[in-house]
């Protein structure tokens, strides 16, 4: 009602010399402004909306004792993320004695999906037992990695080597491969399925000029290695 007063209020002088013409293009020209910024306004807010409630969340993190970067999506990981896990949980289950083992094996179990972790909960059991009456101690060495995309599969293998605490000069070492299928569950690694055997991976390779390389696996992650 202000704004229709005001322009009542121009007399025929001032229109006709074009100021109250121009005052008037004013207002208007504000008042779209103030329109146009509203609107965009809410679709700035509906796009906000989007990405908080709508978009997985990005993390990058590092795993302990890792250097390099991960990403992970929602609840997708990287290869690098498989990789980098895969390798810190082989160091880790690898390498162990009748001080640490129970420590190792509930860590490692607090990772494992629910289903894994009640069909081998009792058979770790049954090795902690062994390994502490006996005294036996672990060490695994890592030598490389592989990851089977096709699969989602992750191998880390290397040297295994065990000896009695109380005979240390007595040693055992074999090849040692260590398999993993991994992803996340609630901002933590998980663990789909894991085995190890002795040897090296139960992987095809193929012929590359006259090289010997790593191909992928034609069967799904149980019917490889010996459980």
């Amino acid at each position: 009602g202000r704004f229709l007063d005001i322009k009542k209020r121009f007399s025929p002088q001032a229109e006709a010399s074009g100021a109250g013409i121009t005052y008037s293009a004013l207002i208007n020209r504000d008042t779209k402004l103030i329109r146009i910024n509203t609107v965009s306004i809410a679709v700035i807010g509906l796009l906000v909306a989007k990405i908080l409630f709508f978009t997985d969340p990005v993390t990058i993190v590092t795993p302990p004792n890792m250097n390099e970067e991960i990403t992970v999506v929602g609840n997708k990981a990287s290869e690098s993320y498989k990789t980098q896990w895969a390798l810190f949980f082989s160091t880790l289950l690898g390498n162990i004695n009748p001080t640490n083992i129970s420590f190792v094996t509930a860590y490692v179990l607090d990772a494992l999906s629910p289903e894994l972790q009640a069909k081998t909960s009792e058979s770790l059991q049954e090795q902690i037992n062994i390994m502490q009456a006996r005294g036996v101690e672990q060490t695994f060495k890592p030598n490389d990695i592989y990851f089977d995309p096709k699969n989602d599969m992750v191998y880390v293998w290397g040297t295994k080597t065990t000896r009695l605490v109380n005979v240390p000069d007595k040693t055992e070492s074999s090849k040692w491969t260590y398999e993993w299928v991994l992803g996340m569950k609630n901002g933590r690694p998980r663990i789909a399925y894991v085995n190890q055997y002795s040897g090296t991976p139960n992987i095809k390779k193929i012929t590359i000029n006259g090289k010997e390389q790593l191909a992928t696996l034609d069967n799904p992650p149980p019917s490889t290695g010996n459980k």
